[in-house]
């Protein structure tokens, strides 16, 4: 869905120095439109002598990648008047794919299955140019999924109220669970199919979502503890620190699989990068209460 009432995400890249934390400001466009960021540090001059930075990147939506050659030209000629030199494209998500699914029962497709359309394979030939298929391309992996979670609904994420979530799955169903292993073999076709530069994951966060049965037993067993904290009106203190670094720590542990799976996938070495929520008004902080230590997670 569109998120033109986002602005700011922060990319971060799993394989650096931990000590070294860097944070990369990427800006989210609305739905069919371009994303468009400069990351890390300076690193070249264009012919007009100004400086273009070590990456120049577009993030470039499921609609644009399945639109066709045509339109893949069309923004592909744009990147290369922008000295684009890094291209996010939307993969998809385990509930839907831009690209032809041979087991539908870990993912939809709505391509067809014996390879015979494969508009994420005409993109990444397109945007890669003559360069080696993949050296710019960052494959993006939504971890969202409605569709999902309407067909398999014990696996969505539970709120203090005990409703369910309809687009975020319980801490359990991901870190240990069935959601959090489909999004692990996602990853790894996409590395051992096409040979990305990078994968990013995005929407991975937690929101009010993860107070169901399975994830107070997970967090028993991770603190000690009988049951959540609560107030004097017996209310789930969802900013106890306790539930904080549990969730952070949950979170954490999961993006370390995801990162062994895409480093031991392939034929090359394929980093992995995370888009975490920026927080409004602290440039210098993180977004524990989301799950996302960047300490942590770095």
């Amino acid at each position: 869905p569109p998120r033109n009432h986002e602005i700011g995400y922060v990319t971060m890249n799993m394989n650096e120095n931990p000590g070294k934390l860097n944070r990369r400001v990427v800006l989210t466009a609305p739905l069919g439109g371009l994303a468009l960021a400069s990351l890390g540090g300076l690193a070249a001059h264009g012919d007009d002598g100004s400086t273009v930075p070590k990456y120049r990147m577009i993030g470039v939506a499921m609609p644009d990648v399945t639109a066709g050659t045509d339109r893949h030209k069309e923004l592909a000629s744009w990147c290369e008047k922008a000295r684009i030199n890094k291209v996010g494209l939307v993969a998809g998500r385990v509930d839907w794919t831009a690209f032809p699914s041979q087991d539908r029962s870990s993912w939809s497709s709505d391509f067809g299955e014996n390879g015979d359309k494969d508009p994420l394979r005409d993109a990444i030939n397109i945007f890669s140019g003559d360069d080696d298929p993949g050296q710019k391309i960052v494959l993006v992996v939504d971890a969202q999924a409605e569709r999902f979670f309407k067909d398999n609904p014990k696996l969505a994420g539970i709120d203090t109220k005990g409703c369910p979530k309809t687009n975020l799955p319980g801490l359990t169903a991901l870190v240990k669970g069935e959601f959090g292993d489909r999004i692990i073999d996602l990853v790894t076709e996409l590395v051992e199919r096409y040979s990305p530069s990078a994968i990013s994951l995005t929407d991975l966060y937690f929101e009010d979502s993860t107070y169901g049965e399975d994830d107070l037993n997970h967090f028993r067993a991770a603190t000690g503890e009988s049951d959540w904290p609560r107030d004097d009106a017996n209310n789930i203190k969802t900013d106890d620190e306790r539930i904080v670094a549990w969730r952070c720590k949950a979170m954490a542990g999961f993006v370390a699989r995801v990162r062994d799976a895409v480093h031991s996938a392939g034929n090359r070495r394929c980093e992995l990068w995370m888009e975490v929520r920026s927080p409004r008004n602290d440039p210098h902080g993180d977004r524990k209460d989301n799950g996302q230590d960047y300490g942590l997670l770095a």
